[in-house]
């Protein structure tokens, strides 16, 4: 078994684990809840093998989040910002008659690789849309959904940013009702596991809005 097949079963594996340990909502989603969400899905991409200089978390991340978590102080411009998959060729196009023998292997070897990143790829993004249609409930992405080709073409990418712009953004007066609410949560049922991951995601939110946070 190569790598990609381990990599794309893997998040494939994850993910089915993901919908069977969760129950679905049928709440309209705050943003507290949304980013608890997305925080569970980048957690599970996070160890799955990609390309080397970036980390599958990114597809649902939001790309302030992305920069500060894994790219901090890359200087590349295309090295701060998450690289999407493009479906590459059968063949490297650069390979020709001239090549010799030993680049061509090279280049060959490398092409799959590419070829194999781009199935994990693929992977993750049915594993990330079979889990939001799994946990949210359709009437919240309804808009979404084609009279032909329902859902078939909308990108887990495109699921995620419609879900973070329409119901995951927050405002300096909404972050100061949140975390009021978290704080009384708290008082009220000593519940601190639960108030330390809202925090945690309260925080996110604030990142993903490029606001002043505190550590």
């Amino acid at each position: 078994m190569n790598l990609s097949t381990s990599a794309a079963q893997l998040v494939t594996t994850k993910f089915n684990a993901l919908v069977d340990e969760s129950s679905p909502t049928s709440e309209r989603p705050d943003p507290v809840t949304f980013e608890s969400i997305v925080q569970t899905m980048a957690e599970a991409l996070h160890d799955i093998p990609w390309v080397r200089a970036h980390n599958l978390s990114g597809m649902v991340l939001s790309p302030a989040q992305y920069r500060r978590n894994y790219n901090p102080t890359q200087t590349l411009p295309e090295l701060r910002q998450f690289a999407f998959s493009q479906r590459p060729e059968a063949y490297d196009p650069s390979i020709n008659d001239t090549t010799p023998d030993w680049l061509r292997k090279k280049k060959e070897a490398e092409w799959v690789e590419k070829r194999e990143n781009h199935d994990t790829y693929l992977a993750a993004d049915a594993a990330i849309k079979k889990y939001i249609r799994h946990i949210i409930d359709e009437i919240y992405y309804v808009s979404l959904k084609n009279n032909d080709t329902e859902y078939r073409n909308v990108t887990a990418v495109h699921f995620v940013n419609y879900l973070r712009e329409t119901y995951g953004s927050i405002a300096n007066t909404d972050a100061i009702h949140i975390q009021t609410t978290l704080v009384n949560l708290l008082i009220e049922n000593d519940n601190i596991p639960a108030y330390i991951a809202n925090m945690n995601a309260v925080r996110n939110l604030a990142i993903t809005a490029e606001m002043p946070i505190q550590d």
